[in-house]
């Protein structure tokens, strides 16, 4: 009789503790993270996306090709999210635990981002450009990188770059430099990494830089918000698959 009182009590806590991770704030600040694990999660992803960009453009690739190497990017995020938060006796799954209702929210997340990133990009082009961008040419594309670009390269970009971005850094950073602080901070780096796939013009980076920058201020109050990763991140998925994903499979069939 003790030991299967025993078992039944662990069994209570395990699904207390289960409960309580599932119900955690992800947009709570967390205090005292070392300031080397807040530059290494910083500077990986943006240095890693910057230098591959400009490798490509030296080469003479189109940076089309970054929705290839994109997916390699991400599994290292997420492999260095992970790390960092295992410093922390956490992991992914902590940040990442899926509910229903999650689709949803997030599908409604994802409609939030799209209907900003219209003036998000209008702002950015008027700063870069003084109006209207010039009309893009693109080399051919391999039906194969079209398909790529609807299915696995949108869902490891939103789940790398919300795990990393809003789910690791901007309640770090809040524990370090306050709320508005972590939200300029963690919305300007997600900003810069867009560098590497506007290389080499000014302008493009520029346009790039300011219009991902204002996206992600509305992620981050999506986060402050939601309180959850997976909403965002299938939000992410939404606008990348329609944006990005889309826009290059409907290349490859010309």
């Amino acid at each position: 009789m003790d030991n299967s009182s025993d078992s039944a009590d662990i069994a209570l806590d395990a699904a207390e503790a289960a409960d309580a991770a599932d119900a955690a704030d992800a947009a709570a600040p967390v205090i005292g993270t070392p300031w080397s694990r807040l530059v290494l999660a910083v500077g990986a992803r943006p240095g890693l996306i910057i230098a591959i960009g400009a490798v490509l453009v030296a080469m003479g690739h189109s940076l089309l090709w970054m929705n290839v190497v994109i997916i390699g990017v991400d599994v290292v995020t997420l492999a260095l999210v992970h790390r960092l938060l295992r410093a922390e006796g956490r992991g992914l799954a902590d940040l990442l635990r899926f509910r229903g209702a999650d689709v949803g929210w997030g599908l409604l997340c994802g409609l939030i981002v799209l209907v900003a990133w219209m003036p998000a990009s209008f702002i950015g082009n008027l700063i870069a450009y003084q109006g209207a961008p010039p009309a893009s040419s693109y080399p051919s594309v391999p039906l194969w990188l079209g398909l790529l670009s609807v299915t696995i390269m949108p869902v490891t970009i939103g789940l790398a770059e919300e795990t990393l971005y809003r789910g690791y850094l901007q309640p770090r950073l809040q524990g370090r430099i306050g709320l508005i602080g972590a939200v300029l901070a963690a919305s300007a780096v997600f900003g810069l990494q867009h560098i590497g796939f506007a290389l080499p013009g000014a302008q493009a980076m520029l346009a790039s830089v300011v219009r991902t920058f204002l996206a992600g201020l509305v992620f981050a109050g999506l986060l402050m918000w939601r309180k959850r990763v997976i909403p965002l991140a299938i939000g992410h998925w939404l606008l990348d698959l329609l944006g990005l994903g889309l826009p290059v499979l409907l290349w490859s069939l010309q």
